[in-house]
């Protein structure tokens, strides 16, 4: 069993307040850290960002079907990239 977040994006937590998006209590682990994004070194700062703070696994989300998220070319709308 594994908990993921909700889609945190890349923005939110270089421009943002980092605690609020990625505290957690100990007893959600296994826990996976959900992001989203379009600049690879942003989310490569990110990926580390979360790794720091003890997720379990880093997940990229590339399924989200939402308008923002195709506005933004996040996820699966990279591929057409």
């Amino acid at each position: 069993l594994r908990l993921y977040t909700e889609m945190v994006t890349t923005g939110a937590l270089l421009h943002g307040d980092v605690a609020r998006h990625l505290d957690y209590s100990p007893a959600e682990h296994p826990l996976a850290l959900q992001l989203g994004g379009s600049d690879p070194v942003a989310l490569a700062t990110c990926a580390r960002m979360g790794a720091d703070w003890g997720y379990d696994e880093i997940n990229l989300n590339c399924g989200c079907p939402s308008d923002r998220v195709q506005n933004g070319a996040f996820g699966a709308c990279l591929m057409r990239e």
